[in-house]
């Protein structure tokens, strides 16, 4: 299993709707810009692709399901 996360659509929302433009200019956000913003999405969806994307591969392929026994 593969897992490729939607970096464009993210950066998207944390721009547009997270309004990343008015946070960077609070003044506890001093030092922080958004190339920086980019760069730890950028790793955050490397690590997921690497780490998570086949942490549960034989609940991927089967899913789960409820049996009644009664």
């Amino acid at each position: 299993m593969s897992y490729t996360a939607p970096v464009n659509e993210l950066r998207f929302g944390i721009r547009v709707h997270g309004r990343l433009g008015e946070i960077l200019q609070l003044p506890h956000a001093e030092g922080l810009d958004a190339e920086t913003v980019d760069a730890v999405l950028d790793e955050a969806a490397r690590f997921a692709s690497e780490q998570w994307a086949d942490t549960n591969h034989t609940g991927d392929l089967h899913g789960a399901g409820f049996f009644q026994t009664t």
